[in-house]
């Protein structure tokens, strides 16, 4: 079991501040310690032929992306786009602000089969390890022609959160370091 997480870049961002992806380490984290292999791509840095490089060598059959509400999101539409373009077959799952505000709005684009809605880890987890999805609290899926949401679950507990680690290891952390300081 494997899948692979993707920060897209600002298209439009001349100058971007490179902060961590710490969301997706979060989940990337949650998932690894549930022995699920997960790779992550920052494509403010790394590029989408990596991806599918590494697609081609894991076949995932779930792809997480990242997307804030704003020009984004037509950056990740096209990420989708090229993916599904050449490997139909992975599920493409929607997560962060965009996606937890307008689930409905988000599953209306072809390219994407999933939404997580709110926190993340616990949802994109039972997603990948093959829970039944109409079981998956915090879920949007389509179902035929009809968009189906799950019941909202509960946020993490503080013990869970306590829990949850950066794996620094699967990126490339002094991308994000400024005049010696972590951003």
């Amino acid at each position: 079991m494997n899948s692979i997480l993707i920060y897209p870049q600002l298209e439009f961002a001349k100058i971007q501040i490179p902060t961590p992806p710490y969301s997706i380490l979060f989940i990337a984290d949650y998932l690894l310690k549930r022995n699920v292999e997960v790779k992550i791509f920052d494509l403010r840095f790394d590029n989408l032929s990596q991806v599918f490089d590494a697609i081609s060598n894991n076949e995932p059959e779930f792809i997480g992306i990242l997307v804030m509400t704003g020009p984004q999101i037509q950056y990740a539409l096209k990420i989708c786009s090229s993916i599904k373009k050449e490997f139909n077959n992975i599920k493409i799952v929607w997560g962060g602000v965009h996606a937890t505000i307008l689930p409905t709005q988000t599953l209306q684009n072809k390219f994407i089969d999933f939404v997580v809605r709110g926190e993340g880890e616990k949802v994109y987890y039972e997603l990948v390890s093959g829970k039944d999805i109409s079981q998956i609290k915090n879920l949007s899926f389509k179902k035929g022609n009809k968009i189906i949401h799950n019941p909202n679950a509960n946020i993490l507990t503080s013990s869970e959160i306590n829990e949850l680690n950066i794996p620094w290891t699967l990126i490339n952390h002094k991308r994000y370091i400024r005049n010696g300081n972590l951003i």
